[in-house]
């Protein structure tokens, strides 16, 4: 097992499968599709330590800022990419996206963050003050939508 999940979490891996992922979000994105972009299933089978699943996530941030450097909204293709490639290594994170009132006088108007257990993952304590109403349910397919005023 341990082989495996240095495997799994080697760079050259990790590497083609960010590209893979980021690439899926940005065509999406461009071609302003209506598509869902799914998430793969948690894999209840592999089991990470905290120390793997946080190299992990260094890793593949890394990357994500080198592929999208001139991007605004790098919180989509983080978010999507880290829940893609950690849910099938056995990580449940949830993909959270926020949106604020039209009319708020705020430059930022959205954000996507995730979390794991509840709990922000990677993110500062203040992402989700800005989001405090949920709506809808938490989801099966990992994804959660917040609003903020």
């Amino acid at each position: 097992m341990a082989n495996n999940a240095q495997f799994q979490l080697s760079l050259p891996r990790l590497i083609i499968e960010t590209i893979a992922v980021v690439k899926n979000v940005w065509l999406m994105r461009l071609f302003r599709s209506n598509k869902k972009l799914p998430l793969p299933p948690t894999n209840s089978s592999i089991h990470l330590s905290r120390k793997e699943i946080d190299s992990a996530t260094k890793k593949i941030e890394n990357i994500v800022k080198l592929l999208i450097f001139w991007r605004r909204q790098r919180c989509v293709y983080r978010s999507y990419s880290l829940a893609s490639i950690l849910r099938k290594r056995g990580v449940n994170l949830i993909v959270n996206y926020g949106y604020i009132n039209l009319t708020s006088d705020k430059k930022n108007r959205g954000h996507c963050w995730l979390t794991l257990d509840g709990l922000l993952f990677h993110e500062p304590a203040s992402t989700s003050e800005d989001f405090p109403i949920m709506v809808g349910e938490e989801s099966e397919n990992g994804i959660v939508y917040w609003v903020g005023e």
